[in-house]
């Protein structure tokens, strides 16, 4: 009799320990799911190299995407084109946006996506940051240019974003649409490894 009690207890001790390891895998699974960032990002393209990455980067995070577009529009080639983007960059304009920007205190996590013009950040991303209130966020850059540095341009909107957490920028220089499936799991390691994945 002695000995069936100290069997049932034994079972009965291991029994318990696996239903508290699972209580705790559980746990664990119901923290993350309670972790989830509600993201936003946010982004102006105008040859679609900014745009092509900021919408793999807007569905591995399910995240919501915002194009920006201005009222008035950029030339898009020829010599205009150089002359009006690249001086608009220099001298920090603000173009009035014709997109409508939702309430971004509902966002945890905003990434914003911009072009390099003349080592600047796009004139678009110069009145997102000067219009809109960015407060104890989580935000994340994606740059694209033609090469050379972007130090320049994360500088700037870094200074803009004070009071803020930055991640480390997600750049690519001439993103072309033949390596989209290339970029976007380049993409996905980045986000792991800044832990929004």
């Amino acid at each position: 009799m002695i000995k069936y009690y100290q069997h049932f207890a034994k079972c009965s001790y291991f029994h318990l320990k696996d239903c508290k390891k699972n209580h705790d895998r559980t746990a664990g699974q119901r923290t993350k799911e309670v972790v989830h960032l509600k993201t936003a990002v946010i982004y102006f393209s105008l040859d679609g190299h900014t745009k092509m990455v900021a919408e793999l980067v807007a569905q591995e995070l399910k995240a919501d995407l915002i194009e920006l577009k201005t009222v008035k529009e950029y030339p898009r080639k020829g010599f205009k084109k150089y002359l009006l983007c690249g001086k608009a960059a220099v001298f920090r304009e603000k173009p009035i946006l014709k997109t409508k920007i939702p309430n971004l205190e509902i966002y945890d996590l905003i990434f914003i996506g911009t072009p390099v013009w003349a080592g600047n950040c796009a004139p678009a991303i110069n009145t997102l940051l000067s219009n809109y209130r960015f407060c104890g966020k989580k935000i994340g850059l994606i740059i694209t240019n033609s090469g050379g540095s972007i130090s320049r341009c994360v500088k700037q909107i870094s200074k803009a974003l004070n009071g803020n957490t930055l991640l480390r920028p997600i750049h690519f220089v001439n993103p072309k649409q033949e390596e989209r499936d290339k970029i976007a799991q380049i993409i996905r390691e980045r986000l792991r490894e800044m832990e929004c994945l």
